[in-house]
């Protein structure tokens, strides 16, 4: 999840999710705003990029709706032994044996930060009880059941 979190294609911060963002009025929403504008601060300055990537807001969102997340079948290792590569992470696609485990290759990112600002909203707000196609249900406030469509 943090290679697609970072790449340009990714849930990356911009002008329109931060308005977006700024816009939801609520404490955690505020608090999540100076959080970011800050990492674009960092992003901006050491990496010369612009916009933050929400590396640890897709594993949450992973958590809860993994359908907005193209994964494949892979082999990942992380190499101990050698002083040089101490660290790094292998990630092998070619399998000659069944794999549990996946990696992320794709992201619906308006549907994640979409999922995210949900989750930064007033609680208190009536919510929407809602099934998707996929038998999955989803919980939206009032006023947000349009973005069930977002569904990967």
């Amino acid at each position: 999840l943090l290679r697609i979190a970072g790449r340009a294609s990714g849930v990356r911060t911009d002008a329109e999710r931060m308005a977006r963002l700024a816009a939801l009025g609520s404490p955690r929403a505020a608090a999540a705003h100076d959080l970011l504008r800050f990492s674009e601060s960092v992003e901006r300055d050491l990496a010369k990029r612009e916009g933050a990537p929400l590396h640890d807001p897709c594993t949450i969102a992973y958590l809860m709706n993994p359908s907005l997340f193209e994964t494949v079948p892979a082999k990942i290792s992380v190499e101990t032994a050698s002083a040089l590569t101490y660290g790094h992470t292998a990630v092998e696609f070619r399998l000659t044996e069944p794999s549990t485990v996946r990696w992320a290759i794709g992201v619906n990112a308006e549907a994640v930060f979409a999922l995210l600002s949900i989750q930064l909203l007033d609680q208190r707000v009536r919510r929407v009880d809602l099934e998707d196609g996929l038998g999955v249900r989803h919980f939206l406030p009032a006023g947000f059941e349009n973005l069930a469509h977002l569904q990967a």
